[in-house]
């Protein structure tokens, strides 16, 4: 059988039509290689690598150069001739072809570089923020989160590790789609809770000495970066970090976790004391009532779209006491005039 002759392949005009970046020599060259029988065919597989790699790495930018320069240093080191060649029979596949090609390293060096990173898919992350009032997002887990004023959350899905990651900074309220092989895991301030599908409220206001997690339904756990010890928590309870210490305590509670993300709150015949946690809530601000007033009075009331200045002069005119504000986020109530 005639064997047939070997091709001179035109790599660096290949390349430049595939990347677009196309001189008057390059097409004549390309030209000149095209003409021949069964290269259209094997253009047309390059082509397609080309653009498939490229679509699923859109954020890689490749250095054609280096690797064409690395080819030619590969092949002088080789077979150290000028020419490149391949044999066209039994080479119908262009994968093939590359193994037996070094050639078609300059392509597969690139295609790889860029396809080796989707070998395991890389973790992905979304960032959303609340400056003001409260807003819902629906995570790309489907898990949906409500965010509070001043509020950031960013939420990674790494399949690597099967873990979804949300690192928050502010307040949410979370309703977390389950996936047993996927753990999903807040992150606020120092603090991590563990998720097992549940509805359950972090509060971590940026400064703040403490971290406040409420459990609504389900299950969740909670531990630090230096104490991996899980306090597990019950629904009704809420876990109080203590950056400062590091240390965590969990107590009962009967305020509602999602008590703030509802279209308005009402309170009926409830103390100073309880009004106060439940306006830091709805309003994700602190304030403290003076002791000595704290369960001495009761408050019935609605409020829709008040303001906190407007809540707290209901207050007021309801019963005799002042307010203080240390500042925007901190708010002391005492006595006034009776």
């Amino acid at each position: 059988m005639k064997k047939k002759k070997a091709q001179i392949i035109p790599w660096n005009a290949i390349i430049a039509k595939l990347d677009g970046d196309f001189s008057a020599a390059d097409e004549q060259l390309f030209a000149e290689w095209i003409a021949i029988e069964g290269n259209s065919k094997l253009f047309a597989d390059y082509t397609q690598l080309w653009e498939d790699a490229r679509n699923k790495t859109a954020s890689l930018v490749p250095d054609t150069s280096y690797y064409w320069s690395e080819l030619k240093r590969k092949m002088a080191a080789g077979e150290q001739q000028s020419a490149i060649t391949i044999r066209t029979k039994r080479r119908h596949r262009l994968f093939r072809m590359c193994a037996e090609v070094a050639a078609i390293g300059l392509l597969f060096i690139f295609i790889r570089s860029m396809v080796h990173t989707n070998d395991m898919p890389q973790p992905t992350t979304v960032s959303y923020t609340n400056q003001q009032g409260k807003s819902m997002v629906v995570l790309p887990d489907e898990s949906t989160v409500w965010l509070h004023d001043n509020s950031q959350l960013s939420f990674t899905d790494n399949p690597a590790s099967h873990e979804r990651i949300a690192t928050l900074s502010g307040e949410a309220f979370f309703e977390v789609s389950h996936n047993k092989k996927a753990p999903f895991i807040v992150v606020a301030n120092g603090l991590h809770i563990k998720v097992y599908g549940t509805k359950f409220n972090v509060n971590a206001l940026p400064g703040a000495k403490e971290v406040h997690v409420s459990l609504q339904e389900g299950s969740v756990a909670v531990y630090t970066a230096d104490n991996a010890k899980e306090s597990h928590l019950k629904p009704g309870e809420t876990a109080t970090y203590d950056t400062d210490n590091r240390s965590v305590s969990v107590t009962p509670t009967d305020l509602d976790a999602s008590l703030w993300t509802k279209e308005k709150v009402v309170v009926e015949q409830r103390s100073l004391r309880d009004v106060c946690r439940i306006l830091s809530s709805w309003y994700n601000v602190k304030i403290e009532p003076d002791a000595t007033i704290a369960d001495v009075y009761f408050y019935t009331f609605t409020l829709e779209h008040e303001t906190l200045d407007d809540a707290l002069q209901i207050l007021a005119y309801l019963h005799p006491l002042n307010y203080h504000k240390e500042n925007e986020q901190h708010i002391f109530i005492y006595p006034g005039p009776n």
